[in-house]
């Protein structure tokens, strides 16, 4: 098949670029970089199957979204903007979030109509649900409740795929993970891991949240398995590891993949949320002291499929990347 992939430098990008090929596919990426800087970027070697298409940021006009897509069977979107360099000012966050991740994505999806591109899997994310979870596991089916820009542009591209995709000959498969981990992982998870190879005592001990992660490998089986499976069509699949932790066995696993021994401490959340909030990190505090769990049962049984790869084998080959890297 040829898959379109937009987004193609990004974490989740470049690794799944690799996978399509070294599974036979014939593969466009759309990216920011030349291709002298983004064939690097590819765990991957055998490129002639391989096309760039250098897009800079901004530069998604009508034209070039109809050329993209041209003599393309699937699309896989990746594309977004999570967050502004410099921050984004709160006065324009809600329009630039828009102008990005939602009224890209649908002018995307109109360019795939009109070149008869058969799916369209789009990378959404588990702020549609909410942002914590307390009871009961987020489901595919709960009623969306965004609590930042980014959650609902994402929401508002969701909304007028489903839209597309009932009044168009095109298939929509919606996919939200939690935080996804791997190697070289951007944001809080490889901060936490590079904090955690210091050795330096840690102020997570004794925490009883529990959190769903998504490794990055067992996100991109699921979004091949969705490329063409027949029941994957027009649904909102949910994906994690299935194997929910809480952050002080997170650590613990983290340093035994290691071989590193931290000494883990308690320090009240609230101290903490108070000190983050005068740097302004606050959300960090969220994402590591509060539960966000997630339930893929419907992702399962819908596509007969479970994570290929437990936690503790991905967080090994973690460790051993870092360890490479070192050498």
């Amino acid at each position: 098949m040829h898959i379109l992939v937009t987004g193609a430098s990004g974490f989740v990008g470049r690794n799944l670029c690799a996978s399509l090929l070294e599974l036979g596919h014939q593969v466009r990426a759309v990216t920011s970089l030349s291709p002298a800087k983004f064939i690097p970027l590819l765990d991957f070697d055998e490129t002639e199957r391989l096309e760039i298409v250098t897009v800079p940021h901004g530069g998604y006009s009508e034209t070039v979204l109809c050329n993209i897509c041209s003599e393309i069977d699937l699309v896989v979107h990746l594309a977004a903007l999570a967050h502004q360099v410099g921050g984004v000012n709160p006065g324009t966050a809600e329009l630039v979030y828009r102008n990005a991740n939602a009224d890209l994505t649908l002018s995307l999806a109109r360019a795939c109509i009109a070149s008869n591109v058969s799916r369209l899997i789009f990378l959404s994310t588990i702020g549609i649900n909410g942002f914590k979870t307390d009871l009961e596991a987020f489901q595919f089916s709960d009623i969306p409740n965004p609590h930042s820009p980014y959650a609902v542009s994402k929401l508002e591209a969701e909304v007028g795929l489903r839209k597309l995709a009932l009044s168009h000959n095109i298939d929509v498969v919606i996919v939200r993970p939690p935080l996804v981990y791997g190697s070289k992982a951007p944001g809080n998870f490889g901060r936490l891991f590079s904090l955690i190879k210091t050795g330096y005592p840690l102020p997570f001990g004794y925490l009883d949240n529990r959190r769903s992660l998504v490794a990055l490998d067992n996100l991109i089986d699921l979004i091949i398995v969705c490329l063409a499976h027949p029941q994957a069509k027009n649904q909102t699949f949910l994906v994690s590891d299935d194997q929910d932790v809480s952050t002080t066995d997170l650590v613990r696993s983290i340093g035994a993949a290691l071989n590193v021994r931290n000494l883990l401490f308690p320090v009240p959340v609230r101290l903490l949320r108070y000190l983050a909030g005068l740097v302004g990190k606050s959300s960090l505090v969220d994402s590591l002291y509060g539960s966000l769990q997630v339930d893929i049962e419907h992702t399962k049984n819908t596509l007969n499929w479970k994570p290929p790869y437990t936690m503790g084998q991905q967080l090994s080959k973690i460790a051993a990347s870092f360890s490479n890297k070192e050498g």
